[in-house]
């Protein structure tokens, strides 16, 4: 839903009833307020996203670590039968 202000009253319209300033500052706030909302959910959807390639890139850096461990072990072997 669009955030809209409301029309800006006549003074004659005021005297009968109408919006005053109060009112349309009002309607201008909860509009910034729906807006801060819809801002914050799309910056917690961003920070769900990063978190799950976070933990993907982390399980592929995990993966990467062992092979090295492996490869450092089997470098040791090779080289203490060696000498």
């Amino acid at each position: 839903m669009p955030c809209r202000m409301r029309a800006v009253p006549r003074e004659d319209s005021v005297a009968m009833g109408g919006l005053d300033g109060q009112e349309k500052q009002t309607d201008a706030s909860s509009c910034e307020n729906r807006l801060r909302h819809r801002q914050g959910g799309r910056k917690a959807h961003q920070v769900v996203k990063a978190g799950k390639l976070a933990k993907k890139e982390l399980a592929d850096i995990s993966k990467q670590v062992d092979a090295l461990k492996r490869q450092l072990q089997t470098a040791t072997k090779a080289f203490e039968a060696g000498h």
